[in-house]
């Protein structure tokens, strides 16, 4: 078995090689997410896209629900439940202010979107460890509260944070 050694400043850091696989693509998990890209003003120049269409020929099962795609960011191919508004430019924005870091943007109407919570079962197992997604003591993943703490309802709202409505919305993120 080969042994890789790291140094750092502080400690000394090995690790044994006990695996090598090829990973053709696919076994990722998009759920309840927003697609908001920020273009330039020469983004029809531009090469390449934004969202999941790079998935789109993946060799391992892809899941994928619950997103929304604006300023034409392209879907996963196979995605059923989704949002598409690509004329929604959200104008995504993150700004210092004397008291902390906001986000600003604005918000499509999400609420025909059918979302549910993520958490272990529903995430299934990593295809290549064969493994549940779970915290590190062994128990389950549930994700219930969103970035700034408020829980998450049984239909969550698609990106960071839950109690967000269509329109404009100015956040402190830290």
């Amino acid at each position: 078995m080969k042994m890789l050694v790291y140094r750092t400043p502080l400690i000394m850091i090995a690790c044994a090689l006990s695996l090598s696989a090829f990973i053709p693509g696919g076994d990722d998990r998009y759920i309840n997410n927003l697609f908001a890209p920020v273009r330039p003003g020469n983004a029809d120049a531009i090469r390449g896209s934004y969202g999941l269409d790079v998935y789109n020929k993946s060799v391992y099962p892809m899941l994928v629900e619950g997103n929304v795609y604006c300023n034409r960011a392209i879907p996963f191919v196979a995605e059923t439940e989704k949002l598409v508004a690509d004329d929604m430019d959200p104008a995504a924005r993150i700004e210092e202010n004397g008291d902390g870091v906001y986000l600003s943007l604005s918000l499509p109407d999400m609420s025909a979107l059918q979302t549910s919570r993520v958490n272990t079962e529903r995430l299934g197992k990593a295809r290549l460890p064969r493994q549940y997604f779970e915290y590190p003591d062994g128990s389950p993943v549930e994700i219930d509260s969103d970035y700034v703490g408020a829980p998450r309802g049984a239909h969550p709202v698609p990106g960071p944070l839950e109690n967000v409505k269509q329109g404009s919305i100015n956040i402190k993120v830290w």
